[in-house]
């Protein structure tokens, strides 16, 4: 035991090195393992308060002694306990590459296979429920499968046919003869005018007719709607034919329309109808208008009815309202059913043959006449590819403007919502 304890008084190497006394003789009593090797007892444990190397490097004596009974499995291996996990308030390389340490030790019992190949939790296993979205994405796919495959038949293999005779002249050869007789004719141009001119007459009159019909079916009674969504519903039954056939007998001079307007004084003699544009809207109007009232219908039902009564509690007139709420939210609908009215009524063939005629040639009535009369195969197929072109025109612009509205009202939303939580 002298060995390990000087005598009192005596001066050692320690306090000549400017160390105290206590951390070269430790506290009466304290026999540790090392007393039993041969080993002063302060080579074993430093008394409390004791300066050691690892205060010395700007680290707490927490760093260097673990807290004692504190066994790891690092201990298990043959490692001390603070090479496993480091005790609170120790600084670690994490923490010192601006890392939170919660990012160097995980959770305690979260062992997982990821941890043997040094990846993360997250990265073995995956977040739930993926492989059913997965599942249900494959099961969607399967199910879209015979529809996707009957259009590819009926729809997608026809155009293709259809676009490969526009280059194909009556001799078998490729040729865009068909492409160049139709840019270079100045008759053809005209025809082009008069289709376009019509579809937005026919699109702008359904809009103006079917804008207000859509919201009062949005805000009516259930009664009241079921019997308007009957009287629009309704005429879809009946054939183009037969619409027009009977527009043909009430728009004649003899007409129902001419009749009553006579009878009610609005004109002093029949009004000329028939054969000219004002019929062909008329009853183009009376075909498409359903197909006008239906998008915006679907929209305006959405819109709640508080944001006008909102609008009027913070002093916005009718017309203010409408202009900067309603207007803004229902425009998707207006899109949508526009697009549906303009694609039909620039490819409307039958509804000008039987009330116009001859008198005003539109696309369709070309490549229908190329087609039955000329017997050009290359001419009928060209006319038909421009007009296509024009359609599919008009639909993907008012895919990417309805998209564009859409999200314009959400980021609207947003920052309204924002605004109003500040």
């Amino acid at each position: 035991m002298s060995a390990a304890r000087p005598p009192e008084g005596a001066h050692t190497a320690a306090e000549g090195e400017g160390l105290p006394v206590s951390a070269a003789r430790p506290p009466e009593g304290a026999h540790t393992a090392a007393e039993g090797e041969g080993l002063p007892a302060s080579a074993a444990r430093p008394p409390e308060g004791a300066h050691t190397a690892a205060e010395g490097e700007g680290l707490p004596a927490s760093a260097a002694r673990p807290p004692e009974g504190a066994h790891t499995a690092a201990e298990g291996e043959g490692s001390p306990a603070s090479a496993a996990r480091p005790p609170e308030g120790a600084h670690t390389a994490a923490e010192g590459e601006g890392l939170p340490a919660s990012a160097a030790r995980p959770p305690e019992g979260a062992h997982t296979a990821a941890e043997g190949e040094g990846s993360p939790v997250s990265a073995a296993r995956p977040p739930e429920g993926a492989a059913a979205s997965a599942l249900a994405c494959r099961s969607v796919a399967w199910l879209a499968l015979p529809g996707a495959g009957y259009l590819m038949l009926v729809f997608a293999l026809p155009l293709a046919v259809l676009l490969a005779s526009s280059f194909h002249a009556p001799g078998g050869a490729l040729s865009l003869a068909g492409y160049a007789r139709f840019f270079s004719d100045g008759y053809n141009a005209t025809v082009v005018w008069n289709t376009l001119k019509i579809a937005v007459l026919v699109t702008s009159v359904c809009l103006l007719i079917g804008y207000p019909v859509a919201f009062a079916m949005a805000r009516a009674r259930p009664a009241v709607q079921a019997l308007m969504f009957l009287a629009l519903i309704l005429p879809l039954s009946v054939g183009v034919i037969v619409k027009s056939f009977a527009w043909t007998i009430l728009l004649r001079s003899n007409g129902l329309v001419n009749s009553t307007s006579m009878a009610l004084g609005l004109a002093d003699e029949p009004v000329k109808l028939l054969f000219n544009e004002r019929g062909l809207v008329i009853a183009a109007v009376h075909v498409f208008l359903p197909f006008m009232v239906l998008p915006i219908f679907t929209v305006a039902r959405q819109i709640d009815s508080c944001l006008k009564e909102a609008a009027a509690t913070l002093g916005a007139t009718p017309w203010y309202a409408f202009a900067r709420v309603t207007g803004p939210l229902s425009l998707p609908g207006v899109v949508a059913g526009c697009a549906f009215v303009f694609s039909m009524a620039v490819s409307m063939y039958v509804i000008p043959a039987l009330l116009i005629g001859d008198r005003y040639q539109t696309l369709p009535a070309l490549v229908a006449r190329a087609y039955l009369f000329m017997r050009d195969r290359q001419a009928g197929s060209t006319l038909a590819v421009v007009l296509l072109l024009i359609a599919v025109a008009i639909v993907v612009g008012s895919t990417l403007l309805t998209r564009h509205l859409q999200a314009k009202t959400s980021t609207s939303s947003t920052t309204t919502a924002a605004g109003a939580a500040r």
